[in-house]
């Protein structure tokens, strides 16, 4: 092979390189390079709440050895995706060109860069299981109120135990037997449905 014919060969082996673009629309932390992204092929895969970081325009490289499709534009794109801090990519659009007079071809894509945004746990309702207890005091059947938290029946409570635990569910906090049960200034009697509450004098 003469110097003049090795050159050109050379550069159709090494000039034509892989590229991209980035736009980044929100900042968060990166990751690795090679950090673990899922991949969807359309924005209708999506089903977890998400915000998109980042869009990525992407090609394969379009020398004799590269991967000249879709796939190699994607791997071209994940750094980038990682370095934008993203769980995800979505293809918006992709396509692929095959050999030709100007070059051996190559793969394009456009992705978004997205991160998944956890769900907030729901509070519980009031009276309900590791919910605030009731204005009174008291929770659901078979819950007992625990530092103003409603908590589930100790494991094996039953029979009177089960009871008492439940009477004590349901008893308002000012619950009294008699005054002396009472804060100064209070005095313990039968409330209008018969409970014995302490009560200002």
């Amino acid at each position: 092979m003469t110097p003049k014919r090795a050159a050109i060969f050379g550069s159709l082996m090494f000039v034509a390189c892989a590229s991209t673009g980035v736009t980044r629309l929100r900042a968060a932390p990166p990751k690795p390079n090679n950090c673990n992204l899922d991949i969807y092929t359309s924005q209708n895969e999506v089903k977890r709440e998400h915000e998109v970081l980042c869009m990525i325009d992407a090609t394969s490289g379009r020398t004799l050895g590269d991967d000249r499709t879709v796939r190699g534009a994607l791997a071209n794109a994940r750094p980038e995706a990682c370095r934008c801090g993203a769980d995800a990519m979505v293809v918006m659009s992709s396509s692929t060109t095959t050999a030709n007079a100007a070059g051996w071809g190559e793969g394009t894509v456009v992705v978004r860069g997205i991160r998944y945004i956890a769900a907030a746990p729901a509070t519980p309702v009031a009276g309900s299981l590791r919910g605030p207890c009731l204005s009174d005091g008291s929770c659901q059947a078979g819950l007992i109120c625990a530092s103003d938290l409603c908590v589930a029946l100790p494991p094996g409570a039953a029979g009177p135990a089960a009871q008492e635990a439940s009477e004590q569910a349901a008893a308002p906090k000012n619950a009294c037997q008699v005054s002396a049960d009472c804060p100064d200034g209070q005095v313990c009697e039968p409330d209008p449905s018969g409970r014995r509450t302490c009560r200002p004098r």
